[in-house]
C-alpha cells in the first residue's frame, strides 16, 4: 500500500456525481438474505457497487471519502486489512497536518495531532468523559457516558498535564462530549479512525460509509461494511487477475500503473458470489432442521419439536421484553423532553428592562397586528420573545424592518441567524440586520463573549445587541434552549420567528406562545396545528406518573410567575410613556426611569 502514499497520476481521480439515494428502510440499505440475485440488482440499481484492482478500488474510496467530508459529512472507510487501513489513515493524516501540530503516539503506532480522527477500542469507565457547559468549555459537573469500543473521536488538541504526561483532548462525534486519552489507554487503545478494518467496525457508525473488501470475503462482512453508513453505503470490490500478483505490477508502461475497472455487471457479479458465500459453522440442530422430518429419527423429530415450543415462548418473551422496554424508553424521551421545555421556560423569562427600547414611530403604517407585535418586541427584556409570523414573507420583512430602524435610531445591533443559508441571502436581500450569521456561529461567539468575563467583575453586558432567529421551529430544541441561555448570561436577547412549519423546535414554540405573556404575532391567521409539546400531552393525561406530574406544578409556578413580572414590565412601560407625553415642566425627579 505504499502506492497510495505516493502521489501519481493514475490517483488523481475526479470523485463520480452520486445518483440520489433511494429510502429502503432506516438506514437505506438491504439485509443481505440469501437471494443473491435480487440483492445484487438492489445494490447495482442504485450505485452502490464498484469494482477493480485493489488500488484503484481504495483510491476510489479515498476520493469519495474526501469530497464527502469537504461536504460537511462523516465519511468513514472500511477494508478487509489493516495494511489497507494503515495506509489510507497515514495518507489522511498527513493531509491534515501541518508543520506546527505536535502528535503523539497511538496504538498501532499512529501519529495523532490535531483535527484527526480517531477510534476508542475498549470500553473503560475509568476515562472521564463530559459534556461542555453554556460557554463550550469542559464541565465536571455534566458526566457523559464512559468510552466505548468503536466510537470515533475528534482531536481538539495535545494536551500536557501536571506530571509532564502528553495526551489528546477529544470531541465524540455522536454527541459532542470532551475526554482526555493518555497514556497506557492511549498508546494501546486509540488509534486513527478515517478507516477501520470490518472486523472491528461493528458498533461504529457514519453519515456514509465505503468498504473496500476483495472478491474473496463472506456475506457477513459485506453485511457490515454496508451497514455502516446513515445516508449512503458503497462497495468498493477488488479482485486479482494475472499480471496483478504481488511480485507483479501490472505496468503497461514502465513507471506508470494503469487503473482497472469493472462495469456495475461485474460488480453485481462479485456481490452474488460474497452474498452466497457463508462460512460460518453449523450446529447439528440447524443440519437436522434442513432435512425432511421423515427421514429423521422419532427422537429426533421430538428434540426439533421441543426446540420450536421454547423458541417459540422465548420469542414471545422477547416481543414482551421489547414492548416494555419501548414504553420505557418513550417514557424517559418524554421526560427529558419535559426538562428542557421547562428549562426553555425558566431561560426566556430572565429579564433586564434595560435591553428594551421604545419603538417611537417607526410601527407607524404597520398592520396593527404587525404594529403592536413589532412594539413587544422592541420593549421586550426578556431572554426570548416568540414572534408567529404567519405565511406573507413579504409583510414579515416590512415588520423586521421597523424593527431594525428602531433598534438602530437607539444605538441597538441586530443580528439575524438562520440555519440554512438560502433563509439568510434571503433575509439580507430584505435589509432587516445588520449581520447574517448561523446560530452555531452566534453561539460560538456568546460563549466567547462570556469568556472574557473576568471573575469578581460586574456581570458582562451586551444589551445593546438584539439577536433574531428567523425559522426557529427548524432548530432542534436544546439547541435554542442553548442559544438562549447563552444570551442571558451576557445580557443580550433573542427574538425567535416562527414561520408555523413543522420543524423540530414546533411544540417548543407552542408551549412558549401558551406560556409567555409576551409571545406575540404579526398577523391575525390562526396558528398552524401542530405536534404538542410534552408537557401539553403530559397535562392531557388522566393520571400522570409522579416525575410528569412535578413537571406540570414546576410550569405552573414559572406561569404564574411569567404573568407577574409581564404586568410589572407592562405597568413600567406605561409610566415611561405618560411621563414622555406630559409637557417637561410637569415631568418630577420621580418620572426618570433611568432609559
Amino acid at each position: 500500500m505504499r502506492v497510495l502514499l505516493t502521489p501519481r497520476k493514475w490517483v488523481q481521480i475526479k470523485p463520480s456525481r452520486r445518483h440520489a439515494e433511494a429510502r429502503v428502510g432506516p438506514n437505506q440499505t438491504v439485509t443481505l438474505v440469501p437471494n443473491q440475485t435480487v440483492t445484487a440488482k438492489w445494490y447495482r440499481r442504485h450505485d452502490r457497487l464498484r469494482c477493480g484492482d485493489e488500488v484503484t478500488m481504495a483510491a476510489d474510496a479515498l476520493a469519495a471519502y474526501r469530497a464527502d467530508v469537504a461536504a460537511g459529512k462523516d465519511a468513514l472507510l472500511t477494508a478487509d486489512s489493516w495494511e489497507l487501513c494503515d495506509a489510507l489513515n497515514t495518507q489522511l493524516h498527513n493531509e491534515r497536518r501541518t508543520s506546527d501540530n505536535p502528535t503523539v503516539t497511538g496504538a498501532r503506532d499512529h501519529q495523532i495531532g490535531r483535527g484527526d480522527i480517531i477510534v476508542s477500542r475498549r470500553n473503560d469507565d475509568k476515562v472521564r468523559v463530559v459534556y461542555r457547559d453554556e460557554h463550550g468549555r469542559p464541565d465536571e459537573s455534566r458526566p457523559a457516558p464512559q468510552v466505548r469500543n468503536g466510537q470515533r473521536w475528534e482531536v481538539s488538541a495535545v494536551t500536557v498535564d501536571d506530571r509532564g504526561r502528553q495526551g489528546l483532548l477529544a470531541r465524540r462525534l455522536d454527541d459532542d462530549a470532551l475526554a482526555v486519552f493518555h497514556g497506557a489507554y492511549l498508546r494501546e487503545h486509540v488509534h486513527l479512525g478515517y478507516a477501520v478494518t470490518l472486523q472491528s467496525a461493528q458498533g461504529v457508525t457514519a453519515d456514509t460509509s465505503y468498504p473496500i473488501l476483495s472478491e474473496r470475503t463472506n456475506r457477513n462482512l459485506l453485511y457490515v461494511g454496508m451497514t455502516r453508513g446513515r445516508e449512503i453505503n458503497r462497495a468498493y470490490i477488488y479482485d486479482k487477475i494475472a499480471g496483478e500478483q504481488a511480485h507483479e505490477h501490472g505496468e503497461s508502461v514502465p513507471g506508470i500503473r494503469e487503473a482497472r475497472r469493472g462495469d456495475s455487471r461485474q460488480a453485481a457479479a462479485l456481490v452474488r458470489a460474497i452474498t452466497g458465500r457463508e462460512t460460518r459453522p453449523h450446529s447439528a440442530h440447524q443440519v437436522a432442521g434442513d432435512t425432511d422430518h421423515a427421514q429423521l429419527d422419532s427422537r429426533l423429530q421430538a428434540s426439533l419439536a421441543a426446540q420450536a415450543r421454547d423458541t417459540d415462548r422465548r420469542r414471545r418473551e422477547y416481543r414482551a421484553w421489547l414492548t416494555q422496554r419501548a414504553e420505557g424508553q418513550r417514557a424517559a424521551e418524554q421526560l427529558a423532553q419535559m426538562q428542557v421545555e421547562l428549562a426553555m421556560l425558566r431561560a426566556a423569562g430572565d429579564m433586564r428592562i434595560e435591553r428594551g427600547f421604545d419603538p417611537g414611530n417607526s410601527a407607524t403604517g404597520l398592520p396593527q397586528a404587525a404594529a403592536d407585535a413589532i412594539t413587544t418586541a422592541a420593549r421586550s427584556g426578556y431572554a426570548a420573545t416568540p414572534i408567529r409570523t404567519g405565511t406573507d414573507a413579504d409583510a414579515t420583512y416590512t415588520a423586521m424592518r421597523a424593527l431594525h430602524a428602531a433598534a438602530a435610531a437607539t444605538g441597538q445591533r441586530v443580528v439575524w441567524a438562520a440555519t440554512r443559508q438560502d433563509w439568510r441571502d434571503e433575509a439580507q436581500e430584505a435589509g432587516v440586520a445588520d449581520e447574517y450569521p448561523t446560530p452555531k456561529g452566534v453561539y460560538r461567539h456568546l460563549g466567547q463573549l462570556a469568556a472574557e468575563h473576568q471573575p469578581g467583575q460586574a456581570g458582562p453586558d451586551h444589551h445593546k445587541i438584539l439577536i433574531v432567529v428567523d425559522h426557529a421551529e427548524a432548530m432542534r430544541p436544546a439547541n435554542l434552549l442553548g442559544l438562549t441561555q447563552r444570551a442571558a448570561a451576557v445580557n443580550t436577547r433573542l427574538v425567535l420567528l416562527d414561520r408555523g412549519s413543522d420543524g423540530p423546535s414546533a411544540p417548543l414554540l407552542d408551549l412558549l406562545h401558551a406560556d409567555l405573556p409576551w409571545a406575540t404575532s404579526l398577523t391575525t391567521e390562526p396558528a398552524a396545528v401542530r405536534r404538542p409539546a410534552a408537557l401539553e400531552g403530559t397535562a392531557d393525561d388522566l393520571a400522570p406518573n409522579l416525575a410528569a406530574g412535578e413537571a406540570l406544578t414546576q410550569r405552573a409556578a414559572l406561569r404564574a410567575d411569567h404573568h407577574r413580572a409581564a404586568e410589572t414590565t407592562t405597568a413600567i412601560w406605561q409610566q415611561i410613556t405618560q411621563s414622555r407625553n406630559r409637557p417637561h415642566r410637569e415631568r418630577g425627579r420621580a418620572d426618570d426611569l433611568g432609559l
